[in-house]
């Protein structure tokens, strides 16, 4: 009698209840389903999961033989859950796990299966051929209803396993595929059909390894290190593939490589992206994490992508101390900030990230990084505390006692969940608060230093500030600076909101994660994380706040900072006074009132000698002193219908306060920054009379 085929569910979670936190398709289990799917036929039954309430319904209603579960610092704590409920459903049923976020070392290993003690079986690294060995395994055993209680005191190649007595069988892991061609593709045999659902970005992955040994990142290891591609003919048939399926509504390709362009056969990939962009209109956006080096060919990939390409430089520091720590001193931070000009000339935001916490950071290093990367007038800096991943060097003992190093936890924004059950489930994740070289007080100062970094340098809403200060030989760093060493002096409403996220950034913290988890459970604290008093993302929280109830403050103590840092640097003349008012003026036209109910009805006005506007956009960098107007005009500042509509539909898919719209602005699919802003509005017989002395 021929055995029924080996039921097996396969789930990448990604936590659902405000917005889709991890919104990709799940390449990742595709390729284990398309991989095993071409080793065992029909012999195996596979269906991918991606959200909580469909899989929990699968498990309850039909448990499958084997439950395989992807483990990223995003879902960890929700897929144990769902091992919880797999063996409460069907003892016999084995927990497979696999991903990045386990430890390296084996006494880490160790302690971690203890924690996690109803995961049966883990597959560290890539997970094609570790998967089939467990399967080929599996199929032996002549008694399914047996398979846990018989598998688990295997020693099953390639995989590390709990035995029933709870010691820990640790095997070696299954070489990697050099070939990866030979995994069938998921998307061209229709694994992820499913999945094109108006909410998930299509991912692909061109490329698996990483060269560098970062020692913050799970991907810098040795074993890894090689890196291996896949045949540019079939990535092209996959782009096809997705472009004729993906809903409108999706415009951003998601490309998995750890760094794009680096490679001569990117720029083919290139190629055949704007190949089908051409003849479907997709995609749109391209996010991608660029090469570290390579300079001339990241230069032709963002030159090829036509302005699609999405690129966020991992700087992360640029003191050579800090990078040697990290092993990071084989990158060229300096290539990397010489893409700058080709970005910009593509029209494109430059964004670098940047980590706080780091081994040998301090208060000097951290801000010599942002000085730097203000003065390559980067546009974006976002800035990450360092968190210590399981799987990565940094998390081992011996490396925290080495950097002096003192960590607490956190909640991970939007990553939590009610399971049918009643049970609070919830991420975690575990950040540098000091160092041997950083105190936490000088963390905590330091992040609200970033914080008015980030409202005051991101946008186009104070580039008339930032271009004023460059043609004066002002460094944008400076005036930070002083905003925050005389933030007492600020108007009250910002003073609130700054003290608010200092407030915030401590509160946060916890020591824990278990007592995290626990705090949550009762229903009284659960509701602070539905209706955002709790975990949430600090940063954008308070921005929001900055947009909806201060910007005019906020620039108004810019400029009031701006004029004491001119007065002690050389004086005003009454040309160069009046230039400084213009520019303050029109800086604040744009950023009144963003987001106020009111905001198409509340349009300021400001009489201007100078042409602000041609100024900003003229790109020879001539001075403001060339666009003086023979006549006084007047500008209005406003809102147009469709920037209103944009954000305004956005915004109603979320309730009416201030922690709903920090929600609807920075989460899920971005509102493109600049339609926040108010555009000059002038009349036309007006500017065609007038001339520039």
């Amino acid at each position: 009698m021929q055995k029924k085929p080996l039921k097996i569910y396969l789930a990448d979670l990604t936590y659902d209840t405000i917005t889709v936190s991890t919104n990709s398709i799940p390449l990742n289990i595709g390729f284990i389903a398309s991989y095993c799917i071409q080793r065992f036929s029909s012999d195996i039954e596979v269906v991918l999961f991606k959200y909580i309430k469909e899989l929990e319904a699968a498990i309850i209603k039909s448990p499958p033989d084997i439950l395989g579960l992807s483990n990223y610092c995003w879902n960890q704590n929700l897929g144990y859950e769902m091992s919880l409920l797999l063996h409460e459903h069907n003892p016999e049923a084995l927990s497979v796990w696999g991903g990045p976020n386990f430890p390296k070392e084996r006494y880490l290993q160790e302690e971690w299966l203890k924690k996690y003690s109803d995961m049966d079986i883990y597959i560290p690294l890539e997970g094609e051929v570790g998967w089939a060995s467990l399967i080929e395994s599996i199929l032996k055993i002549n008694n399914r209803s047996k398979i846990r209680s018989e598998i688990r005191d295997n020693i099953v190649f390639g995989c590390i396993n709990r035995k029933q007595d709870g010691t820990i069988n640790i095997t070696p892991p299954a070489p990697r595929i050099k070939n990866v061609s030979d995994i069938p593709s998921p998307y061209l045999t229709g694994l992820l059909d499913k999945f094109f659902d108006d909410k998930l970005d299509p991912l692909i992955q061109i490329s698996r390894g990483c060269p560098f040994k970062c020692t913050y990142c799970v991907d810098g290891d040795d074993d890894v290190k090689v890196v291996n591609r896949f045949d540019v003919d079939r990535v092209s048939k996959e782009l096809e593939y997705i472009a004729e399926r993906v809903p409108k509504r999706i415009e951003t390709l998601q490309i998995v490589d750890l760094n794009f362009g680096m490679h001569r056969e990117d720029l083919d990939v290139c190629d055949a992206i704007m190949k089908v962009k051409k003849k479907h209109q997709y995609p749109n956006m391209i996010q991608t994490s660029p090469g570290k080096n390579s300079k001339e060919r990241i230069i032709a990939t963002v030159k090829k992508l036509e302005g699609a390409l999405i690129l966020t430089m991992s700087v992360q520091s640029l003191d050579k101390q800090v990078l040697k720590n990290i092993k990071r001193s084989n990158i060229s931070e300096e290539q990397m900030l010489e893409l700058v000009p080709t970005i910009k000339d593509s029209g494109l935001q430059t964004k670098a990230e940047v980590i706080l916490g780091l081994p040998g950071d301090s208060v000097d290093a951290h801000l010599f990084t942002l000085k730097s990367l203000l003065k390559a007038e980067i546009d974006e800096i976002l800035v990450f505390s360092c968190m210590l991943l399981p799987g990565s060097e940094l998390y081992s003992k011996e490396e925290r006692k080495k950097w002096g190093i003192k960590a607490k936890h956190r909640i991970l924004p939007r990553d939590f969940t009610q399971l049918n059950s009643g049970k609070v489930v919830l991420e975690t994740e575990e950040v540098v608060i000091a160092t041997e070289n950083m105190t936490f007080d000088e963390y905590v100062d330091l992040r609200v230093f970033n914080f008015l970094l980030r409202v005051t340098t991101t946008d186009k809403v104070y580039s008339p500030l930032k271009k004023f200060l460059k043609q004066n030989n002002i460094e944008i760093f400076d005036l930070v600076q002083k905003m925050f060493k005389n933030l007492d002096t600020a108007p009250k409403k910002m003073q609130d909101i700054c003290n608010q996220y200092r407030k915030a950034t401590v509160d946060e913290l916890w020591d824990s994660s278990e007592e995290i988890i626990a705090n949550y459970q009762k229903e009284s604290e659960y509701k602070k994380l539905l209706n955002g008093e709790a975990g949430i993302n600090v940063l954008f929280q308070h921005q929001s706040l900055v947009m909806i109830s201060c910007m005019s403050e906020w620039t108004e103590f810019v400029f009031q900072v701006l004029e004491n840092l001119l007065n002690e640097q050389e004086g005003f003349n009454i040309d160069f006074e009046n230039q400084f008012k213009e520019v303050a003026n029109y800086t604040q036209g744009t950023s009144f009132n963003p987001l106020g109910k009111n905001r198409l009805s509340t349009n300021p006005k400001y009489k201007f000698n100078y042409d602000i506007f041609n100024w900003l956009n003229n790109n020879k960098e001539l001075p403001l002193s060339n666009f003086k107007l023979s006549l006084t005009k007047e500008v209005e500042f406003k809102l147009t219908n469709k920037q209103y509509n944009i954000i305004q539909n956005r915004l109603d898919q979320f309730e009416d306060n201030i922690v709903s719209i920090s929600k609807a602005l920075f989460s899920g699919t971005l509102i493109p920054s600049h339609l926040f802003w108010r555009n000059p509005s002038i009349d036309d017989q007006i500017l065609e009379k007038q001339k520039y002395n």
